[in-house]
């Protein structure tokens, strides 16, 4: 079995923009006007973090400029934003499957947030950063062991099997560790962590914080949603029960966003691929 370690995993870099809004979020003194200059430097990345900060699901208004997006979603939110639209540069745009690997992260971020509405479970805006990133290990992965990854592509499409239940026996540990590896590596917020590594367990280690098992659950539902509806992947799975009951996600509710999510994605697709 290949030990996970950092040592042995070539984790991509964050765009210097991300690693600085990350920093800046650490001190114990930071200001709106700070998070604006940093974001503001690079105009490439301040137009995609616009774009997404557009989304019907930070509200209805407009958002023009950087400074507007912190005063109308707030500080936290934006610095998830950050990381979030920073995560783009991880799929490399000439690999067939890290392409669908994006559309269907973009998919499932969307899905979440009208999980987390439909169900007020958790912050909108918060369930799509954590549907954005929760398949990250899934690139570092396909990144790293690329014909062995191609195995593992091939092999779950052939049999059906989860891509957790294919990585674990053709590399030794499956795309949550790698995930998990990488969170801790670019010093993301916990709740991001615990996504990124939490996110396929059907129960949850006691340390794991109420907020953060709601976060966890609304991308295991969102993430079924999308998989169901074949949004950059397609594979009949039941949504799970146990999180819909947690979340008090209802039949009803779920058959709605099935029936409006591709629609709703086709319409917001331009604002997350660039």
């Amino acid at each position: 079995m290949q030990q996970l370690t950092l040592d042995n995993i070539d984790i991509p870099s964050l765009p210097p923009v991300a690693v600085m809004v990350l920093n800046l979020a650490e001190k114990e003194t930071t200001s709106l006007d700070e998070l604006n200059d940093i974001i503001s430097r690079d105009m490439s990345f301040s137009s995609r973090v616009l774009k997404i900060a557009n989304s019907p699901f930070y509200g209805r208004h407009e958002i023009a400029d950087i400074p507007s997006a912190i005063n109308m979603i707030g500080f936290k939110a934006m610095v998830s934003l950050v990381v979030g639209a920073a995560s783009r540069d991880i799929y490399r745009k000439t690999n067939k499957f890290e392409n669908r690997l994006w559309e269907h992260s973009m998919a499932v971020s969307l899905a979440a947030s009208l999980v987390s509405e439909r169900t007020r479970a958790a912050k909108p805006d918060e369930a799509l950063v954590a549907g954005l990133m929760h398949d990250t290990g899934k690139a570092v992965l396909s990144y790293n062991l690329e014909k062995i990854y191609a195995e593992v592509i091939e092999m779950a499409e052939r049999t059906g099997c989860t891509y957790v239940e294919v990585e674990s026996k053709v590399i030794g540990y499956d795309h949550t560790d790698a995930g998990g590896v990488v969170a801790r590596a670019w010093n993301l917020p916990k709740s991001l962590q615990t996504v990124m590594e939490n996110h396929h367990k059907e129960t949850y280690d006691k340390s794991i914080s109420p907020h953060d098992k709601v976060l966890c659950d609304i991308v295991r539902i969102a993430d079924s949603i999308c998989l169901n509806r074949g949004l950059g992947f397609y594979k009949a799975v039941p949504v799970e029960r146990q999180a819909m009951d947690r979340l008090g996600f209802t039949d009803e509710i779920c058959e709605k966003i099935i029936e409006e999510l591709p629609e709703k994605f086709i319409q917001q697709r331009e604002r997350f691929f660039d």
